[in-house]
């Protein structure tokens, strides 16, 4: 908050970690400095992020589990390399999620 010289506005996922105790008074110790707003929950229009890491953990822990964790390691980049390729048509995709 130092560094930034004025208010600081935080907006946060609706991740049960930002609704613990602990991270509340932090938020409290610094009330002065910080206003925080939560997204509503599941809210993708507002949050498109959350398009890409649901079909990435689609992706990543769907098929056939991987044992190791070098085959965790190849599937995920090949999912990564897939979703390069393919990102004409993800940045599509989230556009008409967002109309």
């Amino acid at each position: 908050m130092k560094l930034a010289g004025r208010k600081v506005y935080l907006i946060l996922e609706n991740l049960r970690v930002y609704h613990s105790k602990f991270f509340k008074e932090g938020l409290n110790n610094h009330a002065e400095e910080i206003d925080v707003f939560h997204l509503p929950f599941c809210s993708l229009w507002l949050n498109p992020g959350e398009y890409l890491n649901c079909y990435f953990k689609t992706g990543a822990y769907g098929g056939n589990p991987a044992q190791e964790r070098k085959s965790l390691n190849n599937k995920i980049n090949s999912l990564m390399e897939m979703l390069h390729r393919k990102y004409r048509q993800f940045v599509t995709y989230l556009e008409r999620k967002n109309n």
